[in-house]
């Protein structure tokens, strides 16, 4: 089986990769990494003259713009339909959010494939919509997690790296002034911080790390698993079935976690 990925090569790789959550930066990184562990021979896909030599192809984050334009090329779905490919299409937003109202119609455009398989990361979307369901890949492959102070004296403190302008993100900033009642904490908002090392190097020397959903998203993003990474504790929000579909964070993960349940 011949693996293409379609994986815009500029967001991987790279000790000062910018730091942006959600599409990109490091969820492609991880992506990546991710996928050449498991096909050796996997080749990056930057347009549909990549097509020929493949019989699958991955496209993670196919909401984001840079894959769309790839993607949603007509010779690139005429090829993939004519050899029959399998077009993986791995969701990295919300399907079925009013804050992402276009990407229902990217549905429509998925349904012009003949041969698919699409994956979703939101726990509503998999119940609604009866998708397979999967975590964003991790690797530890990045280079840049290879810092110095992840062994570092950590201060016994709570802390939050994320954004919090977008309108979308208010349910967010009402978790947080709902935290402040009980416990301080530190914030770090995404225009603090520029690159992935500055990141971690500001993760590392916090004993906790929140992680609060932005919108109504159900799930766990990759800041647990990096504050994991960084021997720090994440404190994940979850909702009443969030676990349901996390079992492995529930048993060997979780344990170790402070939780935040909302209704």
């Amino acid at each position: 089986m011949k693996i293409g990925l379609i994986c815009q090569s500029h967001y991987y790789g790279s000790p000062e990769d910018k730091f942006l959550s959600g599409n990109g930066g490091l969820g492609l990184s991880s992506f990546y990494f991710a996928m050449k562990n498991i096909f050796n021979d996997c080749l990056i896909v930057k347009s549909h003259n990549d097509l020929h030599s493949i019989d699958t192809v991955l496209i993670p984050n196919y909401h984001w713009q840079p894959h769309r334009d790839i993607w949603q090329n007509n010779q690139f779905r005429e090829i993939c339909n004519n050899k029959n490919i399998l077009c993986i299409f791995w969701s990295a937003e919300q399907i079925l959010s009013p804050h992402f109202p276009w990407n229902v119609d990217l549905e429509y455009q998925i349904d012009k494939f003949n041969n698919t398989k699409r994956v979703v990361y939101d726990v509503n979307d998999a119940k609604v919509l009866k998708r397979s369901f999967s975590r964003i890949p991790i690797s530890k492959e990045y280079e840049f997690l290879k810092i110095k102070n992840v062994k570092r004296e950590k201060t016994d403190k709570i802390v939050f790296i994320g954004n919090l302008s977008l309108p979308a993100y208010q349910r967010r900033v009402e978790t947080l002034n709902e935290i402040d009642k009980y416990i301080k904490y530190d914030i770090y908002p995404n225009r603090c911080i520029s690159t992935t090392r500055e990141y971690f190097d500001v993760m590392s020397q916090y004993k906790y790390v929140l992680n609060l959903h932005s919108t109504n998203f159900n799930g766990i993003t990759i800041r647990f698993y990096d504050a994991l990474l960084m021997n720090s504790i994440p404190v994940q929000q979850v909702y009443s079935d969030t676990l349901e579909f996390f079992p492995e964070e529930k048993i060997t993960k979780m344990q170790f976690s402070l939780r935040i349940l909302v209704n």
